[in-house]
């Protein structure tokens, strides 16, 4: 399994698809969540709003109850109030290059709004011929009909090919 020692080094021993995303606290095999719904998948850090990590009886908060814990990652959500964009250009000295976009659009304001989240990516690493390519998009919206109800919806479709070190993409 791969699995994130207690020191939060990544330590992948099988590839393929035997390997299985999973993390380790103080020796215990922990719950990896998305919005707070167990998950195998690690979504990419474009899509990402916050990360939590509850270890021991704080985990049984989260509702999953893992001895060894729960990492939770949050997706980004559409915002009622207020317009946002965003776009992040990384380049580097192995010739990489990455755009990322984050846009978010109050379409009725406190009622209505969309936000999309899109990255097209080619990483080059230090050793010659390994590559990542990234091409993803996440797409949420939220809808508030009264004041007390809030409804979120969110998707996304990604394509990630290449030589990677790791089974899976790692967060």
């Amino acid at each position: 399994n791969g699995d994130f020692e207690s020191q939060g080094v990544i330590n992948t021993v099988f590839a393929g698809p035997a390997a299985t995303p999973s993390f380790r606290t103080r020796g215990l095999v922990g719950t990896l969540a998305r919005n707070y719904l167990e998950t195998d998948f690690r979504p990419g850090f474009y899509t990402i709003e916050r990360i939590d990590n509850a270890s021991g009886p704080n985990s049984v908060l989260f509702g999953l109850g893992s001895a060894g814990g729960v990492a939770n990652v949050s997706t980004k959500s559409a915002t009622l109030n207020r317009h946002a964009y965003g776009v992040d250009l990384l380049t580097d000295g192995f010739g990489s290059q990455q755009v990322s976009l984050d846009l978010n659009h109050v379409i009725r304001r406190d009622r209505l709004a969309l936000r999309v989240n899109a990255i097209s990516s080619r990483l080059n690493k230090s050793r010659a011929h390994f590559k990542d390519n990234i091409d993803g998009l996440h797409l949420a919206s939220t809808w508030r009909p009264g004041k007390r109800t809030e409804v979120r919806v969110e998707c996304e479709q990604a394509s990630v090919t290449g030589s990677v070190a790791y089974p899976v993409p790692h967060i």
